[in-house]
């Protein structure tokens, strides 16, 4: 049943202690859609003070990826400049002056220094992130339509939700861009199944779809603790790796 829904049970040994100290059965269960989400697993001592008790269970779990840095760069808003303040500030400039005694290339320097100056005086900047990628099924046309969308709920907002003419506009677009990711989604897998010849687009998808990514969460070291600490994982594992590296100089035969 739990592999039709594909779903994972974690325990794989028993969690019911009897009097006589044995243990059997498993009857706690960790049910999860993602083996990568758990980490940590471990036994403690039984629950309560009844001969008969539960062993518990201590385990991490991971609801979602880690957030990301997140990277914005600066862009000038260039609808809502001051052309006008800014031509004023051009023509106020004594140019001959500015340039005498400069060769070609200090003469542009001096110009585009002055140009980037008023930019920044007269056009507000935004920032915009840099890193986020959209689902590989969104098609030129859909992102046309996410946009339209985005916009007119910007302004049906700004109406304060009166305008009913916006409303409708907003709700059309909405039920559009519903039905044609659908078809998109559809569309896009079955190119992925028909590409036989390059499956590492279908691993892509896959792996772009998967709300925890397979990564090494935790790790125990030799002294038999278990860290979920990034640097320290790197240590095992360098020293994990260095114990077993064999280097070839010092294995060969020596000649006679």
């Amino acid at each position: 049943m739990l592999n039709d829904e594909s779903l994972s049970q974690i325990v794989t040994s028993p969690t019911f202690r009897k009097a006589n100290g044995n243990t059997t059965n498993t009857l706690d269960l960790i049910i999860t859609d993602s083996r990568n989400r758990l980490s940590c697993l471990s036994e403690s001592s039984p629950l309560g003070s009844s001969e008969q008790a539960h062993i518990s269970l201590s385990f991490k779990i991971e609801i979602a990826n880690e957030i990301k840095e997140q990277f914005f760069s600066n862009k000038y808003a260039y609808k809502r400049g001051d052309f006008g303040q800014m031509q004023l500030e051009l023509d106020r400039k004594n140019w001959g002056e500015l340039f005498e005694n400069k060769n070609i290339e200090q003469c542009y320097d001096e110009f585009l220094n002055t140009y980037n100056s008023l930019c920044d005086k007269f056009i507000p900047k935004f920032k915009q992130k840099i890193n986020k990628r959209k689902p590989s099924w969104i098609n030129p046309e859909l992102a046309k339509l996410i946009k339209k969308k985005k916009s007119l709920w910007h302004q049906l907002r700004a109406s304060g939700g009166k305008n009913r003419s916006l409303e409708q506009s907003y709700t059309s677009v909405k039920r559009e861009i519903e039905k044609k990711s659908r078809d998109s989604i559809r569309l896009f897998e079955k190119s992925l199944a028909d590409d036989k010849l390059n499956p590492k687009r279908l691993y892509a998808y896959v792996n772009e779809k998967q709300k925890v990514k397979m990564r090494i969460t935790s790790i125990t070291n030799d002294s038999g603790v278990s860290t979920t600490n990034r640097n320290e994982i790197a240590d095992t594992l360098n020293k994990h790796f260095s114990s077993v590296f064999v280097n070839e100089e010092s294995s060969r035969p020596m000649k006679k």
